[in-house]
C-alpha cells in the first residue's frame, strides 16, 4: 500500500487503519529524525565549525516532519470521520432492526385481518369506519374470517339470531325482491353481514393500532433515524400501487386526513415513485 494513497486507508476498517496508519508513520518519523542525526554528525565531523548549515539541515528536516505531521493529521481527522459515519450506520440499522421486530410482536393476527378487511371496504363503508359512529357492513367471508377473534363473540346469541334469522328471512326476502332481487344485508343468505357497533369498534381499533405502529416506523424512515434501505426493503410491499393499485390502508388514511399520518405518506409517496422509475427502467432496458 502507497504511504500516500488515502481511498486505500479509507477503505479499510477504521481501527485497523489508525494502526496501519501509526505503525508506518512512526518507522517513518525514526527514518527521519536518523538520517537528520546521520547528516549533522557528518557535517560536524568534515566541517566542525560550519553550525549554520547544521541549523538548515535540521530547519528542512524539520520542515518535513511538519508536513508529514499535518498530512498524518488529515488522514486521522478522515478516518474518525468515517469511523464516526460507520457507527451511526450500524446504529440506524440495529434501530430498524429493534423497530421491526417490534412491529412484528405488536401486529398479531387480529391486526392483520382487520387491515385486510378494512382494505377491501368500498369508500362508504370505509367512511363509517374512520367515524366510529355508525355500523359498518362486511362480506360474510370477511365476518367469517374476523369473529373467531372477538372480544366477545356471540355463541350465547348465536341460537337466538338463528331464530330470528329464520323468522324474519321471509320477510327480508321480500323486501329485498323490491330492490333489483338481492337480500337484505342480515339475511343469512345474503353475502354481506351488517357488523354491530362492539364489532364495528374492535375492527377500527385495530386498523387505528396497526397505523399508529407503522407510522412510528415512517416517521423515524422520514427523519432518517433508522435505516431507510433496511425500511424500505422490509416495507416495500405495503405499496403496490403500480401492479394492482394496492396502498396499504389509503382510503381509511384519507378520510382520517394525511396529516395524522405524515411518515405513512411520505414513504408511500416514495416508494410510489421509486417503484415507477423501477418499472419505467425496466420497460426500456428490457
Amino acid at each position: 500500500m502507497s504511504m500516500f494513497y488515502i481511498s486505500e486507508l479509507l477503505d479499510m476498517d477504521p481501527d485497523e487503519a489508525t494502526k496501519k496508519l501509526d505503525k508506518k508513520y512512526k518507522k517513518l518519523f525514526g527514518i527521519i529524525f536518523l538520517f537528520v542525526a546521520i547528516i549533522v554528525i557528518f557535517i560536524e565531523s568534515v566541517f566542525p565549525s560550519d553550525f549554520t548549515t547544521s541549523i538548515e539541515i535540521i530547519k528542512i528536516a524539520l520542515g518535513f516532519v511538519a508536513i508529514f505531521s499535518l498530512y498524518i493529521s488529515f488522514v486521522n481527522h478522515c478516518l474518525t470521520r468515517k469511523h464516526k459515519q460507520t457507527s451511526i450506520e450500524m446504529e440506524k440499522k440495529n434501530k430498524a432492526i429493534e423497530m421491526i421486530y417490534k412491529w412484528s410482536l405488536e401486529n398479531n393476527t387480529e391486526v392483520l385481518i382487520a387491515r385486510k378487511i378494512t382494505e377491501r371496504l368500498d369508500k362508504a363503508e370505509v367512511a363509517k369506519l374512520s367515524d366510529g359512529y355508525e355500523e359498518v357492513t362486511v362480506s360474510l367471508k370477511d365476518y367469517e374470517m374476523m369473529q373467531p377473534f372477538l372480544p366477545t363473540r356471540r355463541a350465547n346469541d348465536i341460537a337466538e339470531v338463528g331464530r330470528n334469522d329464520q323468522m324474519n328471512c321471509d320477510d327480508q326476502i321480500k323486501k329485498a325482491d323490491s330492490v333489483e332481487g338481492k337480500h337484505c344485508n342480515e339475511c343469512p343468505l345474503s353475502d354481506r353481514k351488517k357488523l354491530t357497533m362492539g364489532e364495528t369498534l374492535w375492527l377500527r381499533s385495530n386498523v387505528v393500532k396497526y397505523l399508529n405502529v407503522l407510522e412510528a416506523i415512517m416517521f423515524a424512515w422520514s427523519a432518517d433515524i433508522v435505516a431507510r434501505d433496511v425500511i424500505e426493503m422490509e416495507f416495500g410491499y405495503l405499496v403496490t400501487r403500480e401492479r394492482n393499485g394496492s396502498v396499504v390502508l389509503e382510503e381509511f388514511r384519507k378520510q382520517q386526513g394525511q396529516e395524522n399520518y405524515p411518515g405513512i405518506y411520505a414513504f408511500c409517496t416514495e416508494m410510489s415513485k421509486k417503484n415507477e422509475k423501477k418499472i419505467i427502467q425496466q420497460y426500456y432496458h428490457g
